[in-house]
C-alpha cells in the first residue's frame, strides 16, 4: 500500500472511532443533563431560568463530545505515536524516533482542527501529502509520519527504518517546502476564509440572531375580526361568571405602563388580540385556565421573548424568538406567532388556530365541562379533558409536500 494511501485510510478509520466516541460522550451528556433538568423542575426553578439553561446545554454538550474526541487523538499520539488507526494501518508519529511528546502532540491535534475552520486549509494539507509526502504541521513541528510497509520483519523494518526516504535529510526525492513559503501561503487562505466567513457570520447573525425589537407581521384587526374576538372574550368571561367565579373576582386591571411597554417593544405597533389577552387575564397568574397551564404576566412574556433573541436560545427554539407567551406550563406554553398576518396560537411547534379560535376552545371547554374548578378556584380536570379540548381545534391544513404532517 503506498505511504500516502496508509495515512489517508489511518485517518479514516480514526474519523469512524472519533464518530462512535462522540455519539457515546453526548448520549450521556446528554442523559446527565436531562437529569439535572428534571431535579430542577422537582426544585421548583423558574422557567426563565430553565429555557436559558436549556439553550446553554447542547452547545456545552457539543464541545465537551469534541474533547473528548480531541483527548483521543493527543494522549495515544503522545505516549505511542499512533492513535488506533494508526496502529491498525501502520503509521507513526515520530519526533527524532521518539514518540513526539504531549506538548507537540497537543499543538499538533490543535493545528489540525483549526485548518477545518478555514475549508480551504484542509484542501491544501491534502495537497501537500499527495505531492510532498508530508503536511505543514508536521513540516511546522518538525515531526516525521512512518509508514510501515505490511508483511515485513523487524530486522526488514528496522532496516527500512534506517534507510527510509522519508527522513529529515531526504523526503522521497521531493522537494520539502521552505517554511516562509507554508506561512505565505497559509496565512492568504486564512485571511480570504476569514473574510468569507466573517461575511457570511455577520449577515446570517444580522438577519437572525440579533437582538432587535420584535419582528411584527401581523395585520390590525378589522372591524367583524375585532367584534369576533370580543365575542369570544364575553363568552370565556360569562362562562367563568357561571362555572368558576372566583377567577373574576381574582382579576386585577392591566397597569397602563405595561400595555406601553408592549407596544414599545412591538415597534409601536398596537397588537389587539395581545392587548385584550393580557388585560383578561391579568392577576390570574396563579391559576389554571387550562389543564396545567396557567396565564403569565406581561413582563414575563416580554422577558421570555428577550430570551429567546439570544443566540443559544434561538438555536434551540427559534419560534421562541417570533412569538408571545399566553400560558404557561411545566414544559413549554401556549404562545401567539407574530410573524404571521394572521397570528396562529401554537403550543410549542403544534399550530392550534386564530386566538379568536383558541378563546373560544377554553370557553366552551368550560361550558362543557372537560374540566371544572373548585370554590377557590383550582381546576380539577375531567377525563380526557385535555384531548377533547385539543379535538375542538378546526381541521390543520396538510402539507402539498409532506401530505402526512401539518
Amino acid at each position: 500500500m503506498n505511504n500516502d494511501m496508509q495515512r489517508l485510510f489511518a485517518f479514516g478509520a480514526d474519523a469512524v472511532i472519533c464518530y462512535g466516541i462522540y455519539k457515546i460522550v453526548s448520549f450521556v451528556l446528554s442523559l446527565l443533563s436531562m437529569l439535572f433538568f428534571m431535579k430542577l423542575q422537582q426544585d421548583g426553578a423558574a422557567g426563565m431560568e430553565e429555557m436559558i439553561l436549556l439553550g446553554a446545554t447542547g452547545i456545552l454538550i457539543f464541545l465537551g463530545s469534541l474533547f473528548f474526541v480531541f483527548l483521543y487523538f493527543v494522549i495515544p499520539t503522545a505516549i505511542w505515536g499512533k492513535t488506533l488507526g494508526k496502529l491498525i494501518f501502520r503509521v507513526t508519529v515520530e519526533y527524532h524516533s521518539n514518540p513526539p511528546g504531549f506538548l507537540r502532540a497537543s499543538t499538533r491535534e490543535f493545528l489540525k482542527l483549526v485548518q477545518w475552520v478555514f475549508f480551504l486549509i484542509p484542501i491544501f494539507a491534502l495537497y501537500q501529502l499527495l505531492e510532498y509526502g508530508h503536511t505543514w504541521y508536521d513540516q511546522l513541528l518538525g515531526l516525521q509520519v512512518r509508514c510501515d510497509a505490511f508483511g515485513l520483519t523487524e530486522t526488514q523494518k528496522n532496516w527500512r527504518k534506517l534507510h527510509d526516504r522519508r527522513t529529515p535529510a531526504k523526503l522521497d526525492a521531493r522537494k520539502k517546502w521552505p517554511l516562509w513559503k507554508v506561512g505565505l501561503l497559509m496565512g492568504s487562505i486564512a485571511v480570504f476564509s476569514i473574510v468569507c466567513f466573517g461575511g457570511a457570520a455577520y449577515f446570517i447573525y444580522q438577519k437572525h440572531f440579533a437582538p432587535s425589537t420584535f419582528e411584527v407581521a401581523l395585520k390590525p384587526l378589522s372591524e367583524a375580526e375585532h367584534a369576533a374576538l370580543q365575542k369570544a372574550f364575553d363568552r370565556l368571561e360569562a362562562a367563568l361568571k357561571e362555572h368558576a367565579p372566583v377567577l373574576l373576582e381574582k382579576r386585577k386591571p392591566l397597569p397602563p405602563e405595561q400595555l406601553e411597554t408592549l407596544r414599545n417593544s412591538l415597534n409601536g405597533k398596537t397588537i389587539e388580540p395581545l392587548e385584550m389577552w393580557y388585560a383578561f387575564f391579568a392577576g390570574l397568574e396563579e391559576y389554571e385556565i387550562i389543564p396545567t397551564a396557567n396565564p403569565v404576566e406581561l413582563d414575563f412574556a416580554l422577558e421570555t421573548r428577550r430570551a429567546g433573541q439570544r443566540l443559544p436560545l434561538r438555536l434551540q427554539a427559534p419560534q421562541r424568538a417570533r412569538s408571545m407567551m399566553l400560558l404557561q406550563d411545566e414544559y413549554n406554553g401556549y404562545s401567539l406567532l407574530l410573524t404571521e398576518e394572521q397570528g396562529s396560537v401554537y403550543y410549542d411547534i403544534a399550530r392550534i388556530d386564530t386566538m379568536t379560535k383558541f378563546v373560544n376552545m377554553i370557553a366552551e371547554s368550560i361550558e362543557k365541562k372537560f374540566w371544572t374548578y373548585n370554590p377557590n378556584g383550582e381546576l380539577i380536570e375531567s377525563e380526557f379533558g385535555t384531548e377533547r379540548f385539543w379535538a375542538l381545534r378546526s381541521p390543520p391544513p396538510r402539507s402539498r409536500k409532506f401530505p402526512g404532517y401539518y
